[in-house]
């Protein structure tokens, strides 16, 4: 079995609307997300128009005593007996320009951004568990860091169209409005970056659940991944 947790954003985007310069445009950042790994890199946003980096996986193998389950794994659903969590999600640093605020809106242009991408792997068995689980499980993680293995790039991809864009956002304080404007811009940025990896993990690991009855056919688990990243292949990158 698989779980999934992947931070995603849905917000509407914005048309480009035709921005004057005037002289009161002012340059701010603004951080999306928690980690210092963003405070160390927004320099070099502002150097360049984009920075991706992409963090290595974090992979946890974690065992429970199935009579009693820790309350901090995912619950299972009879028969299932393990379970692989994971989670996409990614860090963003705003570099841009803005319009004075006119008491309820504000308008904004993205100037730079950077764009850190995490993942984050649970799998949880439980004690002494049959060998044909631990791989069924572990063929889960191995399709997570399949559609992560081009993060860098699936950021990139998500970031550059956002890059010139203007966003506006309303508010009742001047800090309100802008902070909205802001948000819509992260907002398409996570969708657009989701979109090419956790979603496509989403529909791998359905695939793989389908092809193998959960872990109860008896089929190879190799050929099982082999067809299922056939359907949808990440360039470059070996199962």
């Amino acid at each position: 079995m698989k779980s999934r947790d992947a931070r995603a954003a849905s917000a509407a985007e914005t048309p480009a609307a035709r921005f004057a310069e005037p002289p009161y445009l002012t340059r701010r950042v603004l951080l999306a997300g928690t980690g210092a790994v963003l405070v160390t890199r927004i320099a070099r946003a502002q150097s360049g128009d984009l920075v991706a980096v992409r963090s290595p996986p974090s992979v946890q193998q974690l065992e429970f005593d199935p009579r009693r389950p820790p309350a901090s794994m995912p619950e299972l659903t009879p028969p299932e007996a393990a379970v692989c969590h994971y989670e996409f999600s990614i860090e963003t640093g705003v570099d841009y320009s803005y319009e004075p605020y006119d008491g309820t809106a504000m308008r904004l242009r993205i100037d730079a951004l950077t764009v850190v991408t995490n993942l984050k792997i649970e799998v949880w068995l439980p004690r002494n568990a049959r060998r044909n689980l631990v791989e069924h499980e572990q063929a889960h993680r191995r399709i997570c860091e399949y559609y992560y293995a081009n993060a860098e790039a699936a950021a990139r991809a998500a970031g550059e169209p956002v890059i010139g864009r203007r966003f506006s956002g309303r508010g009742t304080t001047e800090t309100a409005a802008r902070q909205a404007a802001v948000a819509r811009a992260i907002a398409e940025v996570e969708r657009a970056y989701m979109s090419r990896t956790s979603e496509r993990c989403d529909a791998a690991q359905a695939r793989f659940d389908e092809i193998t009855e959960h872990g109860t056919a008896k089929v190879d688990v190799d050929e099982a991944l082999a067809q299922v990243v056939g359907a949808d292949p990440e360039p470059g990158v070996q199962i």
